[in-house]
């Protein structure tokens, strides 16, 4: 499934939340624990960042995350997630 510009607007402010500083924004969002999410997984982090200079860098730190939690954990066993967090600050960028 493709994912647009539009949609990828919709939904990373659908869930945005304030973290503990009012500077800070976090999405959070579930993916089911298979190597076809991945790549949907990688295109809603670079969404969020899209006019961030590093976002490229952060878009394949993403990939190597969710590959080894895919290989590594639970999160690839039948049934299995895992969550991309991605927390921006007006200098930083957080993937969890």
């Amino acid at each position: 499934m493709a994912v647009t510009e539009t949609d990828c607007a919709a939904e990373a402010f659908a869930d945005l939340t304030f973290g503990p500083r009012a500077e800070e924004m976090v999405w959070r969002r579930a993916f089911a624990g298979t190597p076809e999410s991945a790549h949907e997984a990688r295109a809603f982090v670079g969404c969020l960042l899209a006019c961030s200079p590093g976002r490229d860098d952060v878009v394949q730190a993403a990939g190597e995350l969710i590959a080894n939690a895919i290989t590594h954990t639970r999160s690839g066993s039948p049934g299995g997630i895992y969550v991309v967090e991605v927390r921006r600050r007006r200098a930083a960028v957080a993937l969890v």
